[in-house]
């Protein structure tokens, strides 16, 4: 185990002659990942798109600066991705949502999440409306767009979200522009997904970071 540091090869090569106490310290402030500002990181993710709506303090409400610089990068993406804790619970950025899957109980929750994508990019969607009886097992959503109505309907699983309606937005961005395409990470939290749209510069940008894994949600 690497806590037990006494007469360690590691610190008898430094040269080190400490308790095991001071050599566990030294050995932990080693490796830790160096803090990054809250403020240097914002400008990083900038050139994703991912800006911050509002202020600081409206980040700070629900997410402490140590714990956002503590684990730079993508404590700050995943925390963008929720909205502020006081009314009128706006987006802390619009680039990005972190989507509770079980969100679908009754009319309005697909244009609620129809809205939410659009404010990510904004397609020109206009007059959003959807239809939703969980226990008839039905469930759509419509909206108009260059003077013609589109509809998607929506398979039933409970109160969960239907996945080919994020498929068909996805499909619906890389119809009017190739280039502007839905991201997700289904993997790594639970029944969420955290969600972005980006343009494929800004997805480069992204991922550069290394930070957080995304893929083309049409994939």
């Amino acid at each position: 185990m690497c806590w037990r540091l006494r007469g360690s090869p590691f610190f008898r090569l430094l040269g080190f002659s400490a308790s095991p106490v001071e050599q566990k310290l030294m050995f932990n402030s080693f490796f830790q990942m160096p803090r990054v500002s809250v403020e240097t990181q914002l400008k990083e993710l900038a050139a994703a798109g991912i800006l911050l709506n509002g202020s600081l303090e409206d980040l700070f409400l629900s997410f402490g600066r140590e714990q956002l610089e503590r684990k730079p990068y993508r404590a700050l993406i995943e925390a963008l991705g929720g909205e502020v804790e006081c009314e009128p619970f706006a987006p802390l950025c619009h680039k990005l949502w972190m989507c509770d899957f079980e969100r679908i109980e009754d009319h309005g929750a697909y244009r609620d999440v129809l809205l939410r994508l659009e404010a990510m990019h904004g397609s020109g969607m206009e007059n959003i409306t959807d239809f939703v009886d969980v226990s008839g097992e039905e469930a759509w959503v419509a909206f108009d767009h260059a003077a013609q109505s589109h509809r998607w309907t929506a398979k039933v699983y409970h109160d969960w979200l239907d996945p080919a309606i994020l498929v068909a937005y996805d499909d619906w961005l890389r119809r009017a522009n190739p280039d502007v395409r839905l991201y997700a990470n289904l993997r790594d939290y639970g029944q969420s997904a955290l969600l972005a749209v980006f343009t494929s510069r800004q997805f480069r940008a992204f991922r550069d970071l290394r930070k957080v894994p995304m893929k083309q949600q049409g994939d």
